[in-house]
């Protein structure tokens, strides 16, 4: 019998050697871009996309990554060129064993301003943890998207928890809302919670889905639903190997 590859394994080996690394406080990933080419440097939610050669070599060097085996990562430049925007989707693993216990995912556009967050992690894995881990890069493709495609395509939640002021807060911290889009300084959070089941996960899943809106607009499930179904098939459509 082969031995089972752990998560870290997987993750090297689909970044070519890299563990994608905290470097204070934030994932770096080199990887290259299967529409321009380019080799660009992922800092956290940041992009570095011009990258001498001398700059190439320092950063394989530290992350440990193969420049013949760098992961195929679409740049912004290109993602905005083919969907429109900026998709990111990130994966959730409990650590002790391995398992995939959810996804999380952002969308970004700054015409018109678009500026979404997706999460959906299971239920019994929250009650257990005192916190929601680093996200990590996605380990399995098919996976990820038959879990988003049956989710973001369910009927609206019959119950449906709206964010506390407390909640709205803290996504504000750590996300600006528009993500600094022309027009959307006195943007704000808006969304809310909810559970659904989730058999490729096996088992319930708690769902948060956050709008950024200006703070006179009423945020709509419906209308926000409608839009994540929209931009999550398009942005599918030419795969997530590289979000």
């Amino acid at each position: 019998m082969e031995p089972i590859e752990t998560h870290l394994e997987k993750v090297r080996r689909l970044l070519g050697g890299q563990e994608a690394p905290l470097i204070d406080g934030q994932r770096h990933i080199l990887g290259q871009c299967p529409g321009c080419g380019r080799i660009w440097l992922q800092r956290g939610t940041t992009q570095v996309l011009h990258l001498t050669a001398a700059g190439i070599e320092t950063w394989a060097r530290q992350l440990h990554a193969d420049l013949a085996r760098l992961p195929r990562r679409a740049c912004r430049a290109c993602q905005i060129r083919l969907v429109g925007g900026e998709f990111a989707l990130d994966e959730y693993v409990d650590a002790p064993s391995g398992a995939i216990t959810g996804y999380g995912m952002s969308w970004e556009r700054g015409t018109p301003p678009q500026h979404l967050l997706f999460s959906a992690v299971l239920r019994s894995w929250l009650e257990r943890q005192p916190a929601v881990p680093e996200p990590s890069v996605v380990t399995n493709a098919a996976l990820a998207e038959t879990v988003l495609r049956r989710l973001v395509h369910r009927p609206p939640p019959l119950h449906f928890q709206p964010f506390e002021d407390v909640i709205r807060t803290l996504l504000t911290r750590e996300n600006t809302p528009g993500a600094h889009a022309p027009g959307t300084d006195n943007w704000t959070w808006h969304g809310g919670l909810w559970i659904a089941h989730s058999p490729e996960l096996g088992g319930d899943v708690m769902i948060s889905l956050a709008q950024a809106l200006p703070s006179h607009v009423r945020f709509s499930l419906d209308a926000a639903l409608t839009l994540w179904r929209q931009i999550l098939s398009h942005a599918l459509s030419f795969g997530i190997e590289g979000a």
